[in-house]
């Protein structure tokens, strides 16, 4: 479960990344709007070590850092306008507000 949590995280900063500095990552050959160029954008930053996305948000590390933790309103921003899917494929975990969705529906 932590796991899907530190992937969503991970995919929320690429997605925020992706919208402030969308002219300069559309030069590089990724659009928004075509869905294999989406994947490959976030297949290149969770595989390419030399890509630093900042991170913005980020999981709890210590126990009682738990206590306090709330989800970031960007991310429950991105879960009202999700896409509900019926089966969960690998790149389900790609997109923040679907994890999200599906997190809600385990717990």
């Amino acid at each position: 479960m932590l796991k899907l949590w530190e992937i969503s995280y991970q995919a929320l900063n690429a997605s925020v990344f992706f919208e402030k500095h969308q002219s300069e990552v559309e030069s590089l050959g990724f659009s928004v709007a075509d869905m294999e160029s989406r994947r490959q954008y976030y297949q290149e930053i969770f595989t390419n070590p030399e890509i630093v996305i900042p991170t913005e948000y980020s999981v709890p590390e210590k126990p009682e850092e738990w206590i306090d933790f709330e989800i970031p309103q960007e991310l429950v921003k991105k879960a009202a306008t999700h896409e509900d899917k019926i089966m969960i494929g690998k790149w389900t975990f790609i997109k923040p507000e679907l994890t999200f969705h599906h997190l809600k529906n385990i717990c």
